[in-house]
């Protein structure tokens, strides 16, 4: 028998909760912090935070945020947006999240790539490290 997840996914904006239509046009819904203490409440499975501005402004992840989410979190959760480097998802599991969001494609994983396993959930993460950023990683 299958288990039925709820996992929210919520779209951050300059570290706050937006609503989108096609991610042109954006409405502030709301504190990430307050939303978070809503969904422990409703007991729910998991969260996905995606800051929908990061990767095309440039932008560091919001690590205090993160911190900030993971001091509130009962549940996994995992955050996405601004990631280039295995220092920025390592940063982001240092902060609190479990499991870290990279964009990708299908071309990642027919070109070859690299999985890692993360905590007690087992994150993936994908990327295209040299071998001194994996050495670095795990050293």
């Amino acid at each position: 028998m299958k288990i039925k997840r709820i996992i929210p996914c919520l779209l951050l904006r300059n570290n706050g909760l937006v609503k989108t239509v096609k991610f042109r046009e954006t409405t502030y819904i709301g504190d990430p912090i307050n939303t978070v203490r809503i969904f422990n409440e409703k007991e729910v499975d998991e969260i996905f935070f995606l800051d929908i501005d990061a990767t095309r402004s440039g932008k560091e992840p919001p690590y205090e945020l993160i911190q900030n989410i993971a001091s509130e979190c009962f549940m996994p959760f995992a955050y996405g947006g601004g990631i280039h480097t295995l220092q920025q998802i390592e940063r982001i599991i240092k902060s609190g999240a479990e499991k870290a969001v990279k964009q990708g494609g299908a071309s990642a994983v027919a070109a070859g790539s690299f999985f890692v396993f993360h905590g007690k959930r087992r994150a993936v993460l994908i990327t295209y490290p040299s071998y001194s950023e994996i050495s670095d990683l795990f050293n």
